[in-house]
């Protein structure tokens, strides 16, 4: 199982690379986002797999979601 800590270790222990299972990559991932209370990563990873990219708004909690 990945985590952030194994991670980091094995990167700079390891020549800057790891192998890893596509499983755990998934579980990591799902984790991190469902656990993240910060809007940055959360709006990354939105970014990084739609395409689109946020945007700030005058609501609290909200964010635009712009195509393109």
């Amino acid at each position: 199982m990945l985590n952030k800590n194994l991670m980091d270790y094995q990167l700079s222990s390891e020549g800057s690379k790891m192998l890893a299972d596509i499983e755990d990559i998934r579980k990591f991932i799902m984790d991190e986002v469902k656990l993240s209370q910060n809007h940055k990563d959360i709006t990354r990873c939105l970014e990084i797999l739609t395409g689109y990219r946020t945007a700030s708004s005058n609501e609290e909690n909200k964010k635009w979601i712009c195509k393109g």
